[in-house]
């Protein structure tokens, strides 16, 4: 199933925590797809103005990625922990080390497609 990422974050919530924040929008919004894959429901605050004017990160306090309360432990938790290494099959979403070309839970490879 595909992670389910919330952008805008539903209207009026006040049960937000805020569990990063950054000065770049892009690695927000990897931290965003990196905290759905594991279940974790993210959104982004202040994405807006600092996508559209990068100069101005620094004065809204960056872009927010934000979860709910009652996920906001979990999502600290995944922050904290070092990034997998590799990439996963783009079939099964299995780990797959760097140098791995077939995949050794369903054999798929990048170069067989």
């Amino acid at each position: 199933m595909a992670p389910r990422v919330v952008y805008p974050p539903p209207a009026m919530r006040d049960d937000l925590e805020t569990v990063a924040t950054f000065l770049q929008l892009h690695e927000a919004q990897l931290t965003v797809l990196r905290l759905a894959s594991a279940g974790v429901e993210a959104s982004l605050a202040d994405a807006g103005i600092v996508g559209a004017h990068p100069f101005l990160a620094n004065a809204v306090g960056g872009v927010k990625v934000q979860v709910p309360a009652a996920q906001a432990g979990q999502a600290r938790a995944l922050l904290a922990a070092p990034a997998p290494e590799g990439a996963g099959c783009m079939s099964c979403g299995a780990l797959m080390a760097e140098a791995e070309t077939r995949c050794a839970a369903c054999g798929w490879s990048y170069l067989e497609g």
